[in-house]
């Protein structure tokens, strides 16, 4: 229970910065079928599971920087929730300032995985945008995905 929610508090801040760039032309791209060589596939297969790795690290370190605050995950997400439904939640002022302390650090690691991510991908030999779009196309296009999965061994 506990790395499922930490995957989704990193998977809700990560999907907004890191597609909040992109999520017009995601919108564009979805109607749209991608080509997709099998080496470009294999380029795409290689980013992603450096990807998964800097995510991996990224949820441990923002774990540490919860528990160090004197959190629990479940705590933060609790009083993420509270203030997203109403900023003028009531929140114990010392949970808000450990609150505060903790979303800061999160989003420091969050900074510093999104530019290890997208350096990882360029030195594999993609652009940014072109991981985002065979990522989408392997989301949405059943004939890609099966390509994916076949070249990755999920088979």
């Amino acid at each position: 229970m506990r790395k499922f929610t930490v995957s989704i508090l990193f998977v809700i801040i990560n999907l907004f910065s890191f597609s909040q760039q992109t999520s017009v032309q995601q919108q564009q791209q979805q109607q749209v079928e991608v080509e997709v060589s099998a080496d470009e596939l294999e380029l795409f297969i290689g980013a992603l599971e450096l990807v998964q790795e800097i995510n991996q690290k990224a949820q441990q370190k923002m774990v540490q920087v919860i528990e160090n605050n004197d959190f629990t995950v479940e705590e933060f997400n609790q009083v993420q929730q509270k203030l997203q439904k109403s900023q003028d939640a009531e929140v114990e002022e010392d949970n808000k300032i450990k609150f505060d302390k903790i979303v800061e650090g999160v989003e420091e690691i969050q900074i510093e995985s999104q530019q290890q991510m997208q350096e990882s991908i360029k030195e594999i030999g993609l652009t940014v945008q072109r991981y985002q779009q065979i990522l989408l196309g392997v989301q949405s296009d059943e004939d890609l995905y099966a390509r994916f999965q076949e070249i990755a061994g999920l088979n």
